[in-house]
């Protein structure tokens, strides 16, 4: 596994999550570091944030005349463009095995919009569940000397700032990034 700060490149495409870049096989995530069930864990997320409650803007006449105010079709598509960038993530991991990149991984920090930036500023739920499932792919860098430990850090950050009653989102990230002692799920 190398530390570089190079990682491949992803087209920016309007494909929907159900169209798939490469075919997985049991062979190739065999040799993957990614999780065993990371694909179960990504439709989870998808289902989530289909069915997340993201706010509504409070009239009609409000949202014709507030430019700064996001529609529920604005978050969602945020938060829909930060999965497919999630995904294009994981797709590369697999397919490298253990031959990854950081820039596999911290690409996707990168193509985060500013909506949801703002919602992580605003430590909003669905983005902290988000960031905390992308704290798994930090994870497998962490060995890297400019990395060193900030999945924990930063899960440990998130664990602190999300609403109590979406806890339950971070059993799966805590799993992967602490190990099975600290998670019963």
């Amino acid at each position: 596994m190398t530390c570089s700060s190079l990682g491949m490149s992803f087209p920016h495409s309007t494909a929907s999550h159900s169209d798939k870049l490469i075919l997985s096989s049991p062979s190739v995530m065999q040799q993957s570091l990614l999780p065993p069930d990371i694909r179960d864990r990504i439709s989870q997320l998808h289902q989530f944030i289909d069915n997340y409650p993201f706010p509504q803007p409070q009239t009609h006449q409000d949202q014709n005349t507030s430019a700064g105010s996001p529609s529920t079709v604005d978050h969602r598509e945020a938060y829909k463009n930060a999965m497919k960038f999630f995904e294009h993530s994981t797709r590369q991991l697999e397919l490298a095995g253990p031959h990854i990149e950081t820039g596999m991984i911290i690409m996707w920090a990168y193509s985060l919009s500013k909506r949801f930036q703002e919602d992580l500023e605003a430590y909003r739920p669905a983005a902290l569940i988000l960031l905390a499932h992308w704290c798994v792919l930090l994870h497998l860098i962490d060995h890297c000397w400019f990395i060193n430990g900030a999945s924990r850090h930063l899960l440990e950050d998130i664990e602190s700032k999300i609403h109590p009653g979406f806890q339950e989102w971070l059993a799966w990230p805590r799993r992967w990034v602490y190990g099975n002692r600290t998670c019963s799920a």
